[in-house]
């Protein structure tokens, strides 16, 4: 398995990828000011595109999109050369898909709903 280097909050480079757009404006209120580049998109098709002028230590999908889904879009990634740690949230988790997130590289899942401590702490661990 891939080693992720250890990055500060500070410097950090965060990238979520969620269609609720609440969801998004309340980890943005959060980590900007935080981490050093906050992003969120609402589908992974727009990420993809983003993934191709910035790179981020983190990205956080969801599992549930409208088009490619949250494990569909890490598969995309495993076979790239981008290198991040990669988080599945998903209001709809069971072992099923926890297996399958580990299978194409999913470095830890979360259920929704969570609380801010949940994500700041799979976010920040080395």
């Amino acid at each position: 398995m891939l080693v992720i280097n250890c990055v500060p909050l500070k410097k950090l480079r965060l990238l979520i990828i969620d269609d609720n757009r609440l969801l998004c404006r309340s980890l943005s209120s959060y980590f900007t000011g935080k981490v050093k580049l906050f992003k969120s998109v609402n589908s992974a098709e727009e990420a993809l595109s983003v993934l191709q002028e910035v790179v981020f230590d983190v990205i956080v999908c969801d599992y549930r999109l409208a088009g490619m889904n949250g494990l569909k879009f890490f598969e995309v990634l495993e076979g790239s050369e981008i290198i991040a740690k990669k988080i599945l949230i998903s209001a709809f988790m069971d072992e099923s898909i926890r297996k399958r997130a580990f299978v194409v590289g999913v470095h830890h899942t979360l259920p929704k709903p969570f609380n801010i401590h949940e994500i700041v702490s799979l976010v920040t661990e080395c």
